[in-house]
Order: C-alpha cells, then sequence, then structure tokens
C-alpha cells in the first residue's frame, strides 16, 4: 500500500467536519478522525523533516505510533529544525494528550463538546502547517 499522508490528512478532516456538522452530529467519530488526520499530517511532516521513509510510509518505529506518542514524537524529531510549519506545532503544547486511539472502542458520549472544538482548533493548526511544508515544495 502506498501512503499518501497529505491526501489521508485532508481526507480524514473533511470527513470529521461533515459529521460534526449533522443534524445529529457524531462527536465521538468525527473526534476519532481529527486525530487521525493529526497522524497523517504530522508523519507527512516527519518525511519533510528528513524522517526515513519508504512507500508505505514513516520507517521509524518511534514514528509508526498514535496520539499522543506521535505528538511527543514528532516534537522531539522537528526540535531545532526551521520551517513556520515546525514552530507552529510547537507553539500548540500538547492539545491530543487526552485523545486515544482506543476510543474507536467506546460508545457515544465519550468525547466532550469542548474537548472536540479544542482538538479541531489545533487539528486546523497542523493542517495549515502541513499546507505551509507543501507551499514551501518539501511536500508534494
Amino acid at each position: 500500500m502506498l501512503a499518501d499522508y497529505p491526501k489521508a490528512a485532508l481526507r480524514h478532516w473533511a470527513d470529521a467536519t461533515h459529521l460534526a456538522a449533522l443534524p445529529a452530529p457524531r462527536i465521538d467519530t468525527a473526534d476519532h478522525l481529527l486525530g487521525i488526520a493529526v497522524e497523517c499530517a504530522l508523519k507527512a511532516l516527519l518525511i519533510a523533516a528528513g524522517a526515513p521513509s519508504d512507500a508505505g510510509g514513516v520507517r521509524d518505529p518511534s514514528h509508526r505510533v498514535h496520539l499522543p506518542d506521535l505528538w511527543t514524537e514528532y516534537l522531539a524529531f522537528a526540535s531545532g529544525r526551521s520551517g513556520a510549519y515546525h514552530a507552529r506545532i510547537q507553539a500548540l503544547g500538547t492539545p491530543f494528550s487526552t485523545w486515544s486511539i482506543d476510543a474507536r472502542y467506546v460508545g457515544d458520549g465519550h468525547v466532550q463538546a469542548s474537548e472536540h472544538t479544542d482538538h479541531r482548533a489545533a487539528a486546523f493548526q497542523v493542517l495549515l502547517a502541513l499546507q505551509l511544508a507543501q507551499a514551501d515544495g518539501r511536500i508534494s
């Protein structure tokens, strides 16, 4: 399977936005997709910053993890590297510290509206960082 992290990030963002805007919003699933979108964007940014990769995606096992661990790995890898996109993400702190890939196994009502709002705002900033890296020619 060929990894296309930038396109996957945008697809998951679009799906999360759609689910959250339904007349009966699907906040738990939307929030889960926001986390997946951020994971995809961070993996694209890791590769842009020089992380080893192949057609299947990032190769380093420490980068083949989920949020919030991936966020920590990204910050450590990007530390000291130049680029407005790195600074944008570093400025966010740790907005996905309570997000878990395992939330896909829980019932409705697990994610609070305020938590989803915070995740959405942070995901938007990460996707802007991805667009900055694309504009700089670091990501095609």
